[in-house]
């Protein structure tokens, strides 16, 4: 049931994140900012690796033929 007063409205049961009292909430810090960007760039990093390998095996299968 929906009203207009917030007071009213009834809470969500699904809402993200630990639940109340969770020690175990955040401690290894698996998803911070800093770590997500990290990954990001290591998995730019491998990628743009892997496209830069791929190039001098065919320069060099190029030479050879």
């Amino acid at each position: 049931m929906k009203t207009i007063v917030p007071e009213f409205r009834q809470k969500s049961r699904w809402r993200r994140g630990a639940p109340y009292g969770n020690t175990n909430a955040l401690k290894h810090g698996r998803t911070t900012a800093e770590k997500r960007a990290l990954r990001k760039r290591i998995a730019e990093w491998r990628q743009t690796t892997r496209a830069l390998l791929a190039y001098a095996e065919r320069e060099l299968a190029g030479r050879n033929s």
